[in-house]
């Protein structure tokens, strides 16, 4: 902490230039969790819990980095998705949480020497999530024929080593990782991509995800984020409704 506080640069009053992680939305909340706990996808926002109090308080030490501590950007732009990586590409931050599918927007717009590294270890490991794209074919298509041809040649070795050499994905076919690695271009260790895969949870949802995904923003991340509300307050006021959902979901 204390070599945070030596690099990071003050610009005016309210905005830092740091060395600090970024973290402003539900899913590098969701990252942090895993680290800390054996909690998956947060099954339960219960604080009763052990695995929770773990998560709880992992979150408020993160957390305490723009507040308390002083060593990561405020966040100004809460509703901004792309805020983490313009932090980054703009040289404010030092560090960001992303995957192997933004190396084509990095190999652009970062002029100066960069790299990957594993998520930080906690209790239960260095844990991140993966997931991959999804393709279907619509059941009311009259050219079923001519989708399939189309589905085959993106998932196929051929149509995969594009999408891999280009930086925008780990690949799922074992035989379209070796267009993956580049020597050519940055990052150096790209390999520790395969290794972070290793101990990496999938990333689930439910019928309601993407209610889920609005409520937590709007009533877990933006009062701790953006308000520096005490993350074990926030949690129980945003208990019931969050479970709710969640219960929704499971009886889907």
């Amino acid at each position: 902490m204390r070599l945070n506080k030596i690099v990071t640069l003050k610009k005016n009053e309210d905005r830092r230039i740091n060395n600090g992680h970024l973290w402003a939305f539900s899913n590098e909340i969701q990252l942090y969790g895993y680290a800390q706990s054996k909690l998956y996808a947060f099954e339960t926002i219960n604080i009763v819990a052990e695995d929770a109090l773990d998560v709880v308080s992992a979150i408020q030490w993160y957390a305490d980095l723009i507040h308390k501590q002083k060593v990561a950007a405020i966040v100004d732009d809460p509703g901004n998705t792309n805020w983490g990586s313009e932090q980054f590409y703009s040289g404010r931050a030092a560090m960001w949480t992303t995957g192997p599918w933004n190396f084509v927007n990095a190999r652009s717009k970062v002029k100066d020497i960069w790299d990957v590294a594993l998520l930080p270890k906690g209790k239960a490991g260095s844990v991140s999530w993966v997931a991959g794209s999804g393709f279907g074919i619509a059941n009311t298509t009259k050219f079923k024929n001519e989708a399939w041809q189309v589905l085959k040649y993106i998932t196929s070795t051929e149509g995969l080593n594009k999408v891999a050499k280009a930086g925008r994905g780990y690949p799922g076919r074992v035989s379209s990782v070796p267009a993956f690695y580049r020597t050519d271009v940055p990052p150096e260790h790209q390999q520790l991509i395969a290794k972070q895969a290793e101990t990496a949870k999938a990333f689930r949802t439910n019928s309601t995800w993407q209610e889920i995904s609005v409520q937590l923003q709007r009533d877990f991340v933006d009062p701790i984020i953006v308000s520096a509300k005490p993350v074990a307050e926030v949690t129980k006021a945003a208990e019931t409704a969050y479970q709710d959902l969640l219960d929704k979901g499971a009886q889907a």
